[in-house]
């Protein structure tokens, strides 16, 4: 049996089988009514009045009169994707309007996130009359107190969460302000800013709307409302994009279409690797240019520090992973660090360590200050910032939301967290949910179909890539792929449908699953194009296999490591070749999951008592068996009549006489089948047996072999074992489930 990785939801408990009826689910699911389905499919842009936000026409106002001046603006922004592409998209839309215009990005490592005092401190000791932020701000109190009695203006621009107190400012434009009138809520930092653009200029910058998307993308907003519109018509503006740095940077990813993962995970990830290794101003450089040269240096170089990062994090994630393995296997809650670890990338580690064992994460390394700072993942329901609260006594600093945090604590106080947060966590029940949009049957999917689902894009949060559940798919081929066959590929059957699918990093299942299994598979459909042949894929997400499994080593190289495994139970009945734990039947009582076969049982019988004891998930099938039955073709009734005929001639013998057994042996019988036919012929009343004197009876009266227990026992034990030894592995498997079955139910 094989368990799914994740808890599964299934919204649509209705197997849907239709086209129809699958978008309808999908509309349902995704809460979009019947009023907003045409916008939702619309293909014409629209916006809201930027002046809607109660402070725009004051922010606006302020920066005519600073153009008209040519006082100096700065723009502070912050070193993700979201505040690079914010930043710059005010830079470039300043520059437009021929502003004295400047741009800062704060260091991640010397400065940290959001408004920073020095900064601040020397922007109005240069005399810049506005700074305006751009991603952070809205928790910057102490910060924006440094503007009062000056004569620098600070208009910030963010969407991070409100506190009670608001910092001091000229202007806020912020969707989520007490107060606040503009009607969408969600934007992103650079959403903020491109409406800001839009305001400025007095029309929507739709030049702009290829780095609004990216910028929205990246920070995982929801994807409805003006988000949604950022995004869908900013693909279609990078497709014909005149922004030289993007074009450079698409051109070094090798991107070959323009989609939201294109943006989210490979050109995103090059923008943030410029503020994890270095300067997040690089980035802003990059997009901002006019010049191709430099365009191509500078996407060179964010190119490079991508990959730095990846070696990084590779590097780091080894040895967190050893680490979990040598000491915190049996934690609730991580906590994994190191004094030489990069700072940059431990969010993206603490991520994947939450992904391979589902628990929550916090991932530190030594700062210059000799403290322990890092990032912190966390998996549903376990609220990480809340946990954190309860563990404040032994934290320096801290900061985040539910899913995802920033902390520095001191060596000192490292030990007694670590105690605090695996309690935490080992109180809280936790696990990864997938939600499926429904159950469907495989036959439905054809190329229109996904492209009328392709309508739908782009997909993100509050409008999820469809999730599809379809069950009882009987496994008919297995192939595993890639230089460590690190993937899978799967041919399966529901019904009368074929479906070919694949899976990215499963390539483990390779081990666990078998021809003839049937499984549960979710995951999505997508068009596969390989030699200019399109063919319908399923990529698989997760799976289950409820089924008990039978895995056939029977004359097959075996996997010694499975030997080592202290959770599988192996089990001889005879001989347990050279497998010193191996337990024998005889001492076999304990109920297990795993069970391991070495030797052939002897009976049918003896494997049902076997398996009546156990509670068997996963049967693994040795069947080692040196004699191969090499006398059993001498068992049968032409061989036995010849043995017959030698003794009437003899009448009267004993099986110790050397000429008997020369001529027993003229006929291929060993003393063990001497002995074995004696025995049938004895009960068959053609023998009378006296001491050890054995007498042909004269004219006996006709008898059927079948009525001599011995034979037929023999018989039954022979036809058994040559079926567990020499039937093929889809027989075996649905013989031996029966019988698992049936042990179950018994």
């Amino acid at each position: 049996m094989i368990k799914s990785m994740n808890k599964w939801n299934v919204l649509n408990k209705k197997i849907v089988e239709s086209k129809e009826d699958l978008i309808e689910v999908l509309l349902t699911n995704r809460n979009i009514n019947e009023t907003e389905r045409k916008a939702f499919f619309s293909d014409t842009p629209k916006f809201h009045d930027p002046f809607l936000f109660k402070d725009m026409k004051k922010a606006v106002d302020r920066i005519a009169q600073a153009i008209e001046n040519n006082e100096k603006i700065m723009i502070y922004g912050d070193y993700d994707v979201d505040g690079v592409t914010g930043t710059s998209i005010l830079y470039l839309t300043l520059k437009r309007l021929e502003a004295n215009v400047s741009y800062y990005i704060p260091n991640r490592f010397r400065e940290g996130y959001g408004p920073n005092r020095d900064a601040f401190q020397k922007f109005i000791d240069d005399e810049v009359s506005v700074v305006i932020t751009v991603d952070n701000g809205i928790s910057g109190i102490e910060e924006a107190e440094l503007f009062k009695d000056t004569n620098t203006d600070l208009i910030i621009t963010d969407h991070h969460t409100c506190r009670e107190t608001i910092p001091y400012a000229y202007a806020i434009i912020h969707p989520k302000l007490k107060g606040e009138t503009y009607p969408y809520k969600e934007l992103s930092g650079c959403g903020v800013a491109f409406k800001f653009a839009h305001a400025l200029l007095n029309e929507v910058p739709f030049e702009y709307l290829d780095l609004a998307c990216l910028g929205t993308y990246a920070d995982i907003v929801s994807l409805d409302g003006e988000n949604r519109t950022i995004v869908k018509f900013g693909l279609k503006q990078t497709l014909q994009t005149e922004n030289i740095g993007l074009m450079e940077l698409l051109s070094i990813s090798n991107v070959k279409s323009i989609n939201e993962y294109t943006l989210g995970f490979m050109i995103g990830p090059r923008i943030n690797a410029a503020g994890r290794l270095e300067e997040a101003t690089l980035a802003v450089d990059l997009l901002t240019t006019n010049e191709q040269s430099v365009a191509m240096t500078l996407a060179t170089k964010l190119d490079d520090l991508n990959n730095e990062r990846r070696r990084i994090i590779d590097r780091i994630l080894t040895e967190a992973k050893e680490m979990v393995e040598e000491a915190h296997e049996d934690k609730s809650g991580l906590v994994l660090y190191s004094d030489d670890w990069h700072e940059g990338v431990l969010g993206i580690v603490a991520s994947r360590l939450v992904d391979l064992y589902s628990k929550p994460a916090i991932v530190l390394t030594k700062d210059q200050e000799e403290r322990y700072k890092g990032s912190a993942r966390t998996i549903a329901p376990f609220d990480m910032i809340e946990a954190l609260n309860q563990s404040d006594e032994f934290l320096f600093k801290y900061g985040g939301h539910t899913a995802a945090a920033g902390l520095t604590i001191e060596e000192q106080h490292l030990e007694s967290f670590c105690e605090r947060f695996d309690q935490l966590a080992c109180e809280s029940e936790f696990c990864n949910e997938l939600t499926i949009d429904c159950k469907m049957q495989a036959g439905i999917m054809n190329e229109t179909t996904i492209k009328t689902i392709e309508s739908f894009r782009p997909f993100g949060p509050s409008n999820k890539k469809p999730l599809y559940l379809i069950e009882h798919c009987e496994v008919i081929a297995i192939k595993t792929m890639g230089a460590t066959n690190k993937h899978i590929r799967l041919m399966v059957k529901q019904g009368e449908h074929v479906l070919t699918t694949i899976g990215f990093n499963f390539g483990e299942y390779g081990k666990q699953l078998n021809i003839g299994d049937f499984i549960d598979i979710v995951g999505v459909f997508e068009i596969n194009e390989y030699n200019n042949t399109k063919t319908i894929q399923f990529q698989i997400k997760d799976l289950s296999c409820d089924q008990i499994q039978v895995f056939d080593f029977r004359n097959k190289y075996f996997d010694k490591e499975l030997l080592k495994k202290q959770d599988i139970i192996k089990v001889y009945f005879v001989d347990n070749y050279g497998i010193e734990d191996a337990v024998s039947y005889n001492d076999f009582d304990d109920p297990v999951n795993n069970l391991l076969l070495i030797d052939v049982p002897e009976s049918e019988t003896q494997l049902k008592m076997l398996l009546t004891k156990s509670d068997v998930s996963n049967l693994y099938l040795l069947f080692k068996d040196d004699a191969l039955f090499s006398k059993s073709h001498l068992i049968n009734r032409k061989k036995l009549g010849q043995v017959y005929g030698l003794l009437k001639k003899l009448k009267s013998f004993r099986l110790s006489d050397p000429k008997v057994q020369h001529a027993f042996k003229q006929i291929g019988f060993d003393k063990d089948l001497q002995k074995f036919a004696v025995q049938v012929f004895f009960e068959l009343e053609f023998v009378i047996i006296e001491d050890i004197t054995i007498t042909v009876v004269e004219n006996p009266e006709k008898r059927n072999l079948s009525d001599s227990k011995t034979y037929m026992d023999t018989t039954n034990r022979i036809n058994f074992r040559e079926h567990l030894l020499f039937s093929s592995t889809q027989d075996l498997n649905m013989y031996l489930r029966s019988l698992l079955t049936d042990s179950k139910h018994n």
